[in-house]
């Protein structure tokens, strides 16, 4: 009933890992790429989690991409091409 913000907590620790993620050559796009390989149909609903869903990290992450400019698509060194 009353979480103690370690939603607003886990989001903010995506935001900080992602701008590390991309400084250390990364691209960003992997991130929310790899956490889209985490949801699960059976996930705990959100109400119950002290933590938020991973598709709203995986939203807020490429609203963070797109809004500061971070994704290029063909950089990285998670890029298979």
């Amino acid at each position: 009933m009353n979480l103690p913000g370690s939603r607003q907590h886990e989001f903010e620790a995506d935001h900080k890992g992602l701008f590390t993620f991309t400084k250390a050559g990364y691209d960003a796009s992997a991130m929310p790429a790899f956490m889209l390989k985490l949801v699960n149909s059976s996930s705990v609903p959100a109400f119950l989690s002290t933590h938020p869903g991973t598709p709203d990290q995986i939203r807020t992450l490429n609203q963070l991409i797109t809004e500061n400019h971070l994704s290029n698509g063909s950089l990285g060194l998670g890029n298979t091409n």
